[in-house]
Parts: structure tokens; C-alpha cells; sequence
């Protein structure tokens, strides 16, 4: 390969965290000279060859000589070997641009010591940092790029300001940069410029065109690579600091937008593999426009995904908006949770073929906590609640006279009461007929669009009835409401306490485009429970957790926050649909733990034999400036397996440290790869205590494919689902495999003189929060338990895993932290049984809730987690 000789300009580097005094120049030098510089030609900071020929490079205060490996500051030598010198050479010689560590180890390093290799740039880092008195925390030289490598760093961005890319009006219009002046001018250049005149005259004309030739393909060149600087030392800084202050949408549409030039980039592809994922997306018909923004996003944060169909397009991970565009066709609005499996699929109506301000509801298998799964065909839902317009033409025209829109018996207090007999009840406060709100028979001035409220459920059977619709049934209603792991929508949604709104007005989107039914008025539904008829929602006048409780109301009951909205079938509901339904939920307190003799069977099949562990330590990441990551392996207590787990071993504490054995959320059965993971409780780890993140069966790279999970992708957790794959190798095995893991997890950490097997904690995230209890009664060398967004699932499981069963015999302090208006596990019927049920002594058990959704904020579950930490696993102790 060709290397440039000749004198290189001073270059000044824009990179994030960097000091503005820092900038690096060169002094001759011949390449020969270079050591590990003169391996081969490298990109510089423009893509440009750099491969200085001077034998000083210059950077603030310091001079590196390349030839003598000597290191001065303002003139004072400072003291390194010869590996911190090779290192800060090879970083030198494409400042601005990241070396990775594969890079490090093949110019510098043998290839067979990978772990020494770690342990030796790690140092060599160290070193150089404190020669330059520089820090990983706030970087002027050199900053760590995590899990991927370094780089060294210049020139900072400036604070503020929009960040936007090079123009892209013209290859000829690059933007402009400072001219050198002729003296400074490469030697390789001046000829061209000064010319000679005994050349041949010819000569002038050839130099001419090819000196446009250079031009033009430097131009290009230059526009191409200023761009990728751009991505690289603008962009990438700006999504990072968009992320931390929980701006997804911006953030994801500048990492899109840095993803058109740097489209490999290690670091661009690291950072969206953090906050995306992806989704596939298909349309019937296909060719339509596909927007999205997260759900409290406003509308100036669409972004354009592209045209249906989609397949793994990336989305910001979070609850999503989503909208649908077709010309000639009705627009779309729908919700979802992205993860990697999800598949979403839309059925485009053409404009006026479906029913006016209804949408389209897919069918599927549905269940809703214990409840039995139904059967649902794709059905209409109104898209707002019935209004007070509406409901004045159905009076308008003689809704209630009509006797062809009363089907249903009228019942009252277990009497039968004649057609005639039950107009009279329906009364408004003056005495006519209309809602009970309503005064003289008309609505309140204005409020024509508000939704008509104080009316019974027959008097909203019977205007469904005359629209040719009907009350949709408790499977319909709640598969539309999409109750989820989401509880975004309370947010946007009318509990003010202050009275009813303009439908629509609020932004409570549901995942099929229905608005308003968290909140604002509870909704009528078809189904009887004993004597009365469910009523869904919560109201204006209620907490917002009544969103997710079920509620049955006294059919003649015209209370003024009770309204409804109608659902449209192309054939009857079947009789499995409207039959009554007795109860929603599973009723723990009627419920008993088996007895001790029969627990006592369980707990055998969750032993296993101590054989060996054959551990090995199969590669070490010191990038982070909080934590030490080993991938660690060894011998599965089950099968011919190895179980792979990921400990973080603290900067900031001596060993040996206290240990957390943490425990997943549901996305663990999605996420195929685990080679970017990181401790999901990264605050274990900073407050002083090792993190280990074993890879459960079933999980990550260990994921059964021959199984799938019980719910479907739109709607990625059912109300109390145990989240339980199903099939061949389902919850009767995989549970008890889980328990094993853990166990040879603590067997392996029992072996590492770093940790203190004494004290070890277990955290679980939703998912791991829920089999916490069956987990930590099966095993004693847990002294700490903390569950977050956990409790008692709803559907009956196997006796030999149901957690019913091993909360009594859970001995391990344990916290539980909660939302409030947790869809997934209700504080009533899920949360509260199992802190009754759990075996520990009263004062070391503790269940906190927030007002949030299934899971709380992160700041109360640091601080509850830590306090519980320090208080069963002991202070930690600082390194000095």
C-alpha cells in the first residue's frame, strides 16, 4: 500500500467531551521511524491516509516524540514503558476515530492471551490517563468508547445549538473551510501551484485538467467524509445526551438520520440497540405510508418508517403511536409495545366502505386473567363514546317509543318489570324522558360532543339496538382497551375528578384506535354478573387504577358518570361470549397453600446434583468506567449444557463484594442475542456490589424455539399472565431448570475468592419478580430479595410451580415495589395476596406502591432497593 510522505497541516478534531485548548499537530519525522504507525496506511479523521513523516506529534500541553517513545509535558519528561506508548501512538494515528479493541489486540498483542490482552490495555489506558491527567468520567484525551475500544479526542462540540449535517444541496458546495496560506501548503502541492517555466508548454493545460480532476474527486471525497464526521462527532453525541434526558423521539430521528452515513458504525449500532427494536410491520393492501412516534411524544415527533410492508424496521423501544396513510383509504391510528417479535398487521378500509367513526378490531384467542380463553372474529368498535348529540336523535327519533329497540327483559331487584313501568324510571331531573343528566330534555349548552352520561344499561342497549350495533361483551371491550405492560394511556386519559370531556379531546389512544376508554365515563358492556351488568373504564370521578378493575353495576343504575359505546359484528357474538361471567379474577383468599408434606415433594424435583462446574472466564470487558465485565460459563445441572452468565464486579469497592443474582423482565424470551447486555439494575453495581446475570434457559441465546409464549405480539402481557412459554419443553420443566441455574450460579460464585458468597441477593424484574417467590423458598443461600412489578399471577398453573405454594416457605427478607395502576398484577387481587402469603416475619417483608403503571419509576426503586440492600447484605466498603 502507498503511504503520502511529506508534511501534514495541524488538524483540529470535533469530538464529544473533549477541552477546546487540545488540538494536535506534527513534527517531521520519517515513517521509518514510526514503530507500530508504520503497519499500514490508516484513515484519518477525513478518511484521508495518515501517516505523519514528522517526529513530534503536539496535542495541549504534551509532545510525543515517535522516535525516542518520549512523552513530555511543557518540556518535562514523563515516565512510561513501552505499552502505554505503543497505545497512545496507534490512537494517534487516526485521532477522532475509534479503535476497537480487536485492533489494540492485533497490532499490539500476541494472539493467544485474550484475557492478559484485556488486562494489559486496560492498564496501558490507566496509565496513560494519569500521565495526561485525564479521566474516564470526562474525558479531554482519550475517551472510552464501552465494550468497543477508544479514541483519542480533540476538540469538543459546542454546547446548544440544533445539530444538523453538512449540506447535501451540491457535491460542489461542500461547507467551507479555512484556506492554508500558500507557505503552508504541502510540498507535493506547490508545483502545481508555482508552476516551472521551462516545462513544455503543454504541460500547463494537462496539470490544469488534472488539478480539476483532484478537485472534483476531493470534493466529493471531502463532502462524503464530512458528513461521516458529522454522524460520528456531532450526531452521535446529541442522541446520546437525547437518551439521558428521555427524549426518544428526537433521539431517533438523528440516529436515523446519522445512520444514512455511518450505516456500520460500532457505536451507532451499540446505541441503537439500546433504546430500539426491531418490528415488522404488514398492511392489507400493501403501499402504505407507516408513521410512529412513543406515545407522550407530540405531533411534531412523527417519524416516517417507510412504506408497508416492513420487515425488522427499527422503532423506538417504548409504547408507540402508531399511524397508517393509504390514499383512497381511512386512516389508521393504533398503539403498540415494541419488542422484537412483534408483528403487527392492519387491514386498510377504503373510505365510506366500513362504519362511520368505528375501527377495525383483529380477531385472535383471547383470555383475560382467569377467565377461560375465547375465541374473537374481527369485529367494529366505536371509536369515541356515544355523545350527547347521538343520543339526542335516537330521542329525536323515538328511540324510546320504539318498542323494536328494547330486547331485553327488564329485571329490578329480581322482579320482571313491564316496558311501560321501566320508561318511567328513565327520567331526566325534570321529569322527562332522556339521561339523568340532562334537564328538560335536552343536554347542557355546548356540550353536544361531551359523552352522554347517566343513562342505564338498557337505555344504552336499546340505542345500540337502533343503530343497528350492539354492547360490545367483556372480551371485546377489553381486548380493544389492550390492558398491557403499558400503562401510558392513564396519562392522557380524563380522571381529573372535575367532569366529563369532549370525546376525543384527551389522547388515551387504545392499541386499535379508540379513544377515551380509560376514563371519562365507564362503559356499559353486554355481560351479566349475578344481577348486574359489567360496567368497564373507571370514570372522572375515580382513581385512575379503576381503568383495569372490573366493575358491575345494577342495570337500572343511572349514576351521572355511566355511559357506554357500541361494538359491530358481522355475525351474532357466540353464546360462550354472553353467557354471565362470575369473576375476572382468581380469589386468593379462597384459596390454600398445599401442606407442608406434599411441598415437600415439590421441592425435590427442584434439587440437583453438586457435580462439577468446569467454570471458565471466556472474556473480560474493562470498558466501563463503573464496572469490570466478565463472561462467565459452566457446567448446566441438567442435560449436556453450560449455562453462560454475565458478572459486573464494581470499580468503586474492595472485594470481596456482596452479590446480586438478578432476574429479567418478559423480553428475555425474545432478545436472541445477549452480547450487548448490560446489568439491567446498573445501580447494584455502582452502589459496591457485584451483579451476576445468568442466561436461564429458555432466554437470550438459550431460547427454545420449539415453544412459544402465550400471548400474541400486540399484546406482549396479558392481565396477570404468568408469561409461561408453552409446548414440548413448557413450565413444568422450565421453572425447576430456572431454580437450577441459580443454584449452580451460586455454586459458581462460591468458587471466586472476590466474592463474598456470604451475603447474596436476588432481584427480579416483572417476569423475575413473579417466580421470586418460588425461586427464593427453594433456595436458602439468598440473605436479600427484592421483586419489582411482581405478584400473583391469575391464570392456575401446576401445582408443583404454582407460587401459591412456595410463598409460605419463603424465608428470605423480601421487598416488593409496585405500581399503583398496575394493569398486570392489580394491587387487590395480585399484589397484596402474595405479601400476605409470604412466609418471612413481619418486619422483614416490606410492599411499596407509586402511582405508575406496572412498573415504577427508577428513582423510588433505587432508593427502596438499596436501603434493603444495606440493611441485610451490609454496607459496602470503599477501596481507600
Amino acid at each position: 500500500m502507498t503511504t503520502l510522505r511529506g508534511a501534514i497541516p495541524a488538524r483540529r478534531i470535533v469530538s464529544p467531551q473533549t477541552n477546546h485548548s487540545a488540538a494536535i499537530s506534527w513534527k517531521k519525522l520519517s515513517p521509518d521511524d514510526l514503530g507500530v504507525l508504520h503497519s499500514g496506511s490508516r484513515s484519518g479523521g477525513c478518511g484521508m491516509p495518515l501517516l505523519p513523516t514528522e517526529n513530534m506529534v503536539r496535542f495541549g500541553p504534551f509532545e510525543l516524540d515517535l522516535r525516542t517513545r518520549q512523552l513530555t509535558r511543557n518540556g518535562a519528561k514523563i515516565r512510561l514503558s513501552q505499552q502505554p506508548v505503543q497505545v497512545l501512538s496507534l490512537l494517534l494515528e487516526t485521532p477522532g476515530e475509534i479503535v476497537t479493541r480487536e485492533e489494540f489486540r492485533r497490532r499490539l498483542w500476541s494472539s493467544d492471551v485474550f484475557v492478559d490482552f484485556d488486562h494489559g490495555l486496560n492498564k496501558s489506558i490507566q496509565k496513560l490517563r494519569d500521565a495526561l491527567g485525564d479521566s474516564a468520567g470526562s474525558p479531554r484525551y482519550i475517551e472510552t468508547i464501552p465494550r468497543i475500544g477508544y479514541r483519542f479526542i480533540a476538540l469538543a462540540n459546542e454546547a446548544g445549538g440544533s445539530v444538523e449535517p453538512p449540506s447535501e444541496t451540491g457535491i460542489f458546495a461542500p461547507p467551507a473551510a479555512p484556506a492554508l496560506p500558500s507557505a503552508h501548503l504541502p510540498k507535493w502541492h506547490v508545483p502545481w501551484v508555482m508552476g516551472d517555466s521551462r516545462r513544455v508548454p503543454w504541460e500547463i493545460p494537462v496539470a490544469g485538467l488534472v488539478l480539476i480532476g483532484l478537485v472534483v474527486v476531493g470534493t466529493l471525497y471531502w463532502t462524503r467524509n464530512s458528513r461521516e464526521r458529522w454522524a460520528r462527532d456531532q450526531a452521535l453525541p446529541e442522541v446520546l445526551r437525547l437518551i439521558d434526558e428521555d427524549k426518544k423521539d428526537q433521539a431517533f430521528q438523528l440516529a436515523l438520520q446519522a445512520k444514512r452515513y455511518i450505516p456500520n458504525d460500532p457505536v451507532l449500532l451499540r446505541t441503537l440497540s439500546v433504546f430500539t427494536k426491531p418490528i415488522s410491520i404488514r398492511t392489507t393492501p400493501g403501499g402504505a405510508d407507516i408513521y410512529v412516534r412513543t406515545y407522550s411524544a407530540g405531533e411534531k415527533d412523527w417519524t416516517f418508517l417507510g412504506k408497508s410492508p416492513l420487515e425488522n424496521v427499527l422503532v423506538p423501544w417504548h409504547y408507540l403511536r402508531l399511524r397508517i396513510e393509504k390514499a383512497g383509504f381511512g386512516t389508521i391510528e393504533a398503539a403498540s409495545v415494541a419488542i422484537p417479535t412483534t408483528k403487527l398487521r392492519f387491514i386498510l378500509d377504503e373510505v365510506g366502505s366500513g362504519p362511520a367513526n368505528m375501527v377495525r378490531v383483529p380477531g385472535s384467542t383471547f383470555q383475560f386473567r382467569s377467565a377461560a380463553p375465547v375465541e374473537l372474529a374481527d369485529y367494529w368498535l366505536d371509536k369515541y363514546e356515544v355523545t350527547n348529540r347521538q343520543f339526542n336523535d335516537f330521542i329525536g327519533k323515538g328511540g324510546y317509543q320504539n318498542l323494536a329497540n328494547w330486547k331485553h327483559e327488564f329485571i329490578r331487584n329480581g322482579r320482571r318489570v313491564s316496558w311501560q313501568e321501566a320508561l318511567g324510571e328513565f327520567k331526566d331531573i325534570t321529569g322527562r324522558i332522556a339521561p339523568s343528566t340532562w334537564e328538560l330534555g335536552s343536554y347542557p349548552d355546548g356540550q353536544g360532543d361531551f359523552p352522554v352520561a347517566g343513562v342505564s344499561w338498557y337505555e344504552a342497549a336499546a340505542y345500540c339496538e337502533s343503530v343497528g350495533k350492539s354492547l360490545p361483551t367483556v372480551y371485546h371491550w377489553y381486548k380493544a382497551a389492550g390492558l398491557g405492560v403499558a400503562s401510558d394511556i392513564l396519562r392522557f386519559s380524563n380522571f381529573d375528578g372535575k367532569g366529563p370531556a369532549a370525546v376525543g379531546s384527551h389522547q388515551g389512544l387504545g392499541p386499535y384506535g379508540t379513544y377515551d376508554m380509560a376514563g371519562n365515563i365507564k362503559e356499559w358492556t353486554w355481560n351479566e354478573a349475578g344481577s348486574k351488568r359489567y360496567i368497564l373504564g373507571g370514570a372522572w370521578n375515580e382513581s385512575k387504577y379503576m381503568f383495569a378493575v372490573e366493575d358491575a353495576r345494577p342495570p337500572f343504575d343511572r349514576s351521572a358518570a355511566l355511559g357506554f359505546r357500541c361494538a359491530k359484528y358481522s355475525s351474532p357474538p357466540t353464546e360462550v361470549l354472553t353467557r354471565p361471567i362470575d369473576t375476572l379474577n382468581r380469589d386468593y383468599s379462597k384459596e390454600t397453600p398445599v401442606p407442608d408434606s406434599v411441598f415437600a415433594f415439590y421441592k425435590n424435583l427442584y434439587s440437583y446434583d453438586h457435580t462439577e462446574l468446569d467454570p471458565k472466564v471466556e472474556a473480560v470487558d474493562d470498558s466501563s468506567k463503573y464496572w469490570r465485565r466478565e463472561r462467565v460459563s459452566f457446567r448446566a445441572a441438567y442435560g449436556n449444557e453450560r449455562v453462560t452468565a454475565y458478572l459486573f464486579l464494581p470499580r468503586n469497592a474492595r472485594p470481596p463484594y456482596a452479590t446480586v443474582i438478578f432476574f429479567p423482565g418478559v423480553h428475555a424470551y425474545f432478545e436472541k442475542s445477549s452480547e450487548n447486555i448490560g446489568p439491567e439494575f446498573d445501580f447494584v453495581v455502582r452502589s459496591g456490589r457485584a451483579l451476576l446475570y445468568p442466561i436461564y434457559v429458555g432466554t437470550y441465546e438459550r431460547r427454545i424455539t420449539s415453544i412459544s409464549v402465550r400471548q400474541t405480539p400486540e399484546e406482549v402481557v396479558q392481565p396477570g399472565g404468568a408469561c409461561l412459554p408453552v409446548g414440548p419443553k413448557g413450565s413444568r420443566d422450565l421453572v425447576p431448570e430456572w431454580a437450577k441455574d441459580i443454584g449452580r450460579s451460586i455454586d459458581y460464585l462460591e468458587t471466586r475468592s472476590d466474592i463474598d458468597s456470604r451475603h447474596l441477593g436476588y432481584m427480579g424484574l416483572s417476569l423475575g419478580a413473579v417466580w421470586g417467590p418460588v425461586l427464593t423458598a427453594v433456595e436458602p443461600r439468598f440473605k436479600a430479595s427484592a421483586l419489582v412489578g411482581g405478584g400473583l399471577p391469575f391464570e392456575k398453573l401446576p401445582s408443583e410451580i404454582e407460587p401459591i405454594n412456595f410463598a409460605p416457605r419463603v424465608k428470605t427478607p423480601t421487598l416488593m415495589v409496585n405500581g399503583q395502576q398496575d394493569f398486570i398484577f392489580p394491587v387487590e387481587s395480585s399484589q397484596d395476596p402474595l405479601f400476605r402469603f409470604l412466609g418471612v416475619a413481619g418486619a422483614d417483608k416490606r410492599h411499596v406502591t407509586f402511582d405508575s403503571g406496572h412498573l415504577p419509576p427508577s428513582e423510588p426503586v433505587i432508593k427502596e432497593s438499596l436501603n434493603w440492600l444495606d440493611r441485610y447484605l451490609g454496607q459496602v466498603q470503599s477501596p481507600h
